[in-house]
């Protein structure tokens, strides 16, 4: 009997684009959005959308292959990252789909669009424990970085008393 393996990958949406170049100031603009307007993004619109990219970009074959265990283990709308199982020979296929989403539809009847997003890969593994391990550990030094970012005022143009921390923790 063979055994199936599996790959998990850990994203995280970015929205909307801002004009820092600096990755790190993107990460901060995105965590804080200034127009608190709430994006119900599901994981049912990631998967949708995914499926979609692989098939205009690698066809049906692309699609039945990257297809076979693909899976949303999780999704967190507030913090906008999730994991992705798949399946091992196709991880790469998963990815590229992945990395061409620039748009979500919000599945309403005026067919709008989530438009000017991207999502980041941030870490593929083999088990689900070390992908959540690295997700708890990066939103850790995101908080140390808004805190030191808070102590030097250094102009990144976001209100630091109105980001909750509590929420950037609590990818789990």
């Amino acid at each position: 009997m063979v055994r199936l393996k599996n790959r998990y990958i850990l994203f995280e949406i970015l929205y909307p684009p801002t004009g820092e170049t600096l990755s790190e100031n993107i990460i901060l603009q995105h965590r804080h959005q200034k127009n608190n307007e709430k994006l119900n993004i599901t994981s049912k619109m990631i998967v949708y959308e995914l499926k979609k990219m692989i098939r205009i970009y690698l066809g049906d074959q692309g699609l039945a292959k990257a297809n076979i265990m693909l899976q949303m283990k999780y999704f967190n709308s507030t913090t906008s990252m999730g994991i992705l199982k798949c399946s091992f020979d196709f991880y790469k296929i998963v990815i590229l789909g992945l990395s061409m989403i620039q748009q979500l539809s919000t599945g309403g009847d005026n067919g709008s669009f989530i438009k000017g997003m991207f999502i980041n890969v941030l870490k593929l593994s083999a088990t689900i424990k070390k992908v959540e391990e690295f997700g708890i550990e990066r939103n850790k030094k995101l908080i140390k970085r808004i805190n030191f970012a808070q102590r030097k005022n250094n102009n990144l143009n976001i209100d630091f008393e109105s980001v909750d921390k509590s929420i950037i923790i609590q990818i789990f």
